[in-house]
């Protein structure tokens, strides 16, 4: 029974009235232990509303055992929310339930007490849920605000008043401020060395992400002194190896590039060549030296999927195949910071026929991979990365070809396979909910992603060529396109051979 508990909570399922009224389970519903799950699948209370549907607004529910000293619900009040409908289970013979708007709150249904008291006597301990609302802000809207927040920083900074604009450089979950500041310092030819001095002093994680990237970007438009230069490389060369962040690690790397660091960085990267974590660092090196991984520690809900008003949305807003819905992982995970290169595939397969035009070097994105190709690559690397074949995530007594099956615990299995595709899509986005990791617009895609309009189709980069994201992935967008490891008919990809696909490894 607890297994059954232990697995319905892990892969995010929430449907205790589901189960409850399924036929299949009627002899258990007076064992104890089966009542005890359904209670944990069901929320603290239910309450029923009637609004208005209106598409400018987003809604969102809150449920908490203790609903008056949840911090979460007064950050939501924080992010513009306001409760629409409130229900409140403080004790079994009291129960309220309330409207609200902005002039009034109008009690439904009081029994036994009324709201006031309820809330006076029970307020460390009343459970309840509250729907919250919103106005939808247009996203041109949203644009033209971290335009000239970013620009009004850029003239603090000016004028030496950094302290207003250290703190936007932190990680927030809409990243449009943080990354047209990051854009504008080069832009307008801020001095560096307030910069360099940041980083320095700086202990907020995220924020020296950017501000390594920021010391790439001088250098990538020659903006930093011979001496700025040394000091740079000396400082980056040091965090590219000590520093445990995975996004810190990567942006290192990045900057160092443009700082003509390459060989300093093979160097100290071959120490860490082990497989395995070095110390507390949220990064290894496979023992082959082949690929950077990064760890990915997943929030236990997310939003999987994009709303209705984003621009470019696959199928437009009435298509389903992008709903939003939540998503528990329910697991960490290690997944690439590089896209599979040529090099590296044709040690596995140096036979490998693929397109020249597209990947020109060595370290370009490998391409024409099906998916049976990228299943086989990763079992090929827990086979060189020493792991027991009993760690492997693809049966390799079988043919990689169509009706080849996944072994049933292959998620829990420590070998290398392709990402699930909310693995993919959480890692993409790197905590943000923006529909690209640096924010909306495509003014700034050429700096993240590799594609179309900026290659003019000719050719694919370097793998790590462009900026990565907070969690330390590159080319999350353009190169070449990963493949996930479900499917629902791989032979219909394997006809097509899109001589742009390729794996991502975990």
């Amino acid at each position: 029974m607890t297994a059954l508990q232990d697995s319905l909570l892990a892969i995010g399922y929430t449907n205790g009235k589901q189960l409850e009224e399924d036929v299949d389970f009627e002899g258990l519903h007076q064992d104890q232990r089966f009542i005890a799950i359904l209670n944990k699948l069901s929320p603290p209370t239910s309450f029923a509303a009637i609004r208005k549907a209106d598409v400018t607004v987003e809604s969102k529910l809150f449920q908490s055992e203790s609903l008056l000293d949840a911090a979460a619900l007064k950050e939501h009040f924080k992010n513009g929310y306001r409760p629409i409908a409130i229900a409140i289970h403080p004790e079994p013979q009291a129960l309220a339930a309330t409207t609200v708007n902005s002039k009034q709150t109008q009690t439904l249904l009081v029994k036994t007490t009324s709201v006031e008291s309820i809330l006076n006597r029970n307020a460390a301990s009343a459970r309840g849920s509250v729907l919250l609302h919103r106005p939808i802000i247009p996203d041109a809207s949203k644009e033209s605000l971290a335009l000239q927040q970013a620009r009004s920083a850029i003239a603090l900074m000016e004028m030496n008043a950094t302290d207003r604009v250290w703190p936007l450089f932190k990680h927030q979950p809409d990243p449009r401020v943080r990354s047209y500041l990051l854009y504008y310092l080069t832009q307008y030819k801020m001095d560096a060395a307030s910069i360099l001095e940041r980083l320095k002093t700086e202990t907020e994680v995220s924020s020296r992400r950017i501000l390594v990237l920021a010391i790439g970007d001088y250098a990538q438009l020659a903006l930093l002194s011979d001496e700025q230069k040394d000091q740079s490389k000396t400082d980056l060369l040091n965090r590219y190896s000590e520093d445990p962040d995975s996004g810190v690690h990567s942006a290192c790397e990045w900057s160092l590039k443009q700082l003509a660091a390459q060989a300093e960085m093979e160097k100290l990267r071959t120490q860490f060549a082990k497989g395995s974590v070095v110390g507390n660092r949220d990064w290894y090196v496979t023992k082959q030296g082949a690929h950077t991984m990064v760890i990915i520690r997943p929030e236990p809900l997310f939003l999987m999927g994009s709303p209705t008003t984003e621009a470019e949305r696959y199928g437009g807003p009435s298509e389903n195949d992008e709903a939003l819905h939540r998503r528990t992982i329910g697991r960490n995970f290690a997944m690439a910071a590089h896209e599979v290169t040529v090099a590296q595939y044709q040690a596995f397969r140096n036979n490998h026929s693929y397109n020249g035009v597209y990947s020109r070097v060595p370290d370009a994105p490998v391409n024409s991979i099906s998916w049976y190709d990228a299943a086989a690559y990763c079992n090929w690397l827990s086979k060189q990365e020493g792991l027991p074949e009993e760690d492997w995530c693809y049966d390799p007594n079988q043919p990689f070809a169509d009706g080849m099956k996944l072994y049933d615990n292959h998620l829990q299995r420590r070998g290398y396979r392709l990402p699930t595709e909310a693995e993919w899509e959480y890692s993409c986005r790197a905590g943000t909910n923006t529909s690209r990791y640096y924010g909306e617009t495509e003014t700034l895609l050429t700096r993240y992603g590799w594609y179309a309009k900026n290659s003019e189709t000719k050719n694919a980069l370097s793998v790590g060529s462009l900026r990565p994201s907070d969690f330390g992935l590159f080319d999350s967008y353009g190169n070449m396109l990963e493949w996930c490891q479900e499917m629902d008919n791989p032979s219909e990809y394997r006809k097509n051979q899109m001589s742009d696909s390729e794996q991502r490894i975990l």
